[in-house]
C-alpha cells in the first residue's frame, strides 16, 4: 500500500501509547515544579512576615530600622516576584540587626526565629538568602517543564494524527481491493469505525476545605471524568492569577495541595477532564485560605 508498511504503521500505533506516557510524565513534571514553587513562596511569605515583627518586637523607639521595617510592609509576598523583593528588604533589615547585636556588649548572637517545620533548626540569615537564591531557579524549571510538556502534546497529536489517516488509508485500499462476499471484505466488519468515543464528563468537585499554610483539601463527588484520558485539578488565587494557572493530577480518592495563597486570599477551584474528543470543567468551587 505504497510507501506505508504494516510493519511501520504497527510501530506508530505503538508509538502512541509511548507518546502518551511521555506526555503523562511531562504533566507529572510540570505539577511537581509547580507545587516546588508554591512551597516556595509559601516558606518565603511565612519569613518575610514573621522577620520584621521579631525584630521589631526588640527596638528602640527611636531606632532607624523602624523605617527599614516599614519598607518591609510595603510588598506583600503574594506571587514569587513579590516574595523575593520583600525577601531582599528584610535580607537588608536582619543584616542590619544582627550588625547591632554583634556590636552590642556582650555581643548577642546571630537573630534567628522558630521554623515553621517541627523539630527543625532555626531561620537565619543564611536560611532567608538561600529561599531568596533560588527561588529564580524553581521558576525556570517550571518554564522548562511547560515547554517539556508542550513538546510531548505536539508529538502525540503529530502521531495521533498520523495513524488516524493511514488508518483510513488501510481501510480504503482493503474495503476496494476485494470483491463483494470475499472473506476479506467481510472482516472490515470487526472494525468499529464509529461512533467516536464521547467528551468526557466532569469530574465535579464536593468540596475543598482549607488547612495552615495555604493548603487545601478536595474532594470529589463519584462517577465524574468519564472517558477522560487526563484528570486535572486547577486553581486560581483571586486578585493574584488572571486565569487557572496552577493544576495537579486529579487523585480520585482526595488531595491536598498546596497553593501558595496567603492568609483569607480566595482560591478557586476546578476540575479539568480531556480526551482526544474535547475537554470539559468542572464547576467552580472556592474556598479561603487560612
Amino acid at each position: 500500500m505504497g510507501k506505508l508498511t504494516l510493519a511501520q504503521h504497527t510501530t506508530d500505533v505503538a508509538g502512541i501509547f509511548t507518546n502518551a506516557s511521555q506526555r503523562d510524565t511531562a504533566e507529572a513534571a510540570l505539577s511537581a515544579a509547580r507545587t516546588a514553587v508554591s512551597n516556595q513562596l509559601l516558606t518565603l511569605a511565612d519569613l518575610t512576615i514573621r522577620f520584621p515583627r521579631a525584630i521589631e518586637g526588640q527596638l528602640e523607639p527611636d531606632s532607624d530600622l523602624h523605617q527599614n521595617i516599614e519598607d518591609c510592609r510595603t510588598i506583600e509576598p503574594n506571587t514569587p516576584e513579590n516574595a523575593v523583593a520583600r525577601g531582599r528588604k528584610v535580607i537588608i533589615l536582619l543584616t542590619a540587626f544582627n550588625a547591632e547585636r554583634a556590636a552590642a556588649t556582650p555581643p548577642d548572637p546571630e537573630f534567628s526565629i522558630k521554623n515553621a517545620v517541627a523539630n527543625a533548626p532555626d531561620m537565619k540569615l543564611a536560611d532567608l538568602q538561600t529561599l531568596v537564591d533560588d527561588m529564580p531557579d524553581l521558576e525556570q524549571d517550571v518554564e522548562d517543564a511547560k515547554s517539556a510538556l508542550n513538546k510531548q502534546r505536539s508529538a502525540l497529536k503529530k502521531l495521533s494524527t498520523k495513524v488516524d489517516k493511514n488508518n483510513k488509508r488501510w481501510f480504503d485500499a482493503w474495503s476496494g481491493n476485494f470483491p463483494d462476499g470475499s472473506d476479506e471484505l467481510a472482516a472490515l466488519s470487526q472494525i468499529d469505525t464509529g461512533p467516536h468515543t464521547p467528551a468526557p464528563s466532569a469530574l465535579v468537585i464536593n468540596t475543598v476545605t482549607p488547612a495552615a499554610g495555604g493548603h487545601f483539601t478536595a474532594a470529589y463527588v463519584g462517577g465524574g471524568g468519564n472517558h477522560a484520558t487526563t484528570l486535572h485539578l486547577q486553581w486560581k488565587v483571586v486578585g493574584v492569577d488572571a486565569e487557572f494557572g496552577h493544576d495537579t493530577l486529579v487523585v480520585l480518592a482526595g488531595q491536598s495541595v498546596a497553593t501558595g495563597a496567603t492568609t483569607g486570599a480566595t482560591v478557586i477551584f476546578r476540575t479539568k477532564a480531556a480526551n482526544s474528543q474535547g475537554t470539559t470543567y468542572s464547576a467552580e468551587k472556592t474556598g479561603v485560605a487560612q
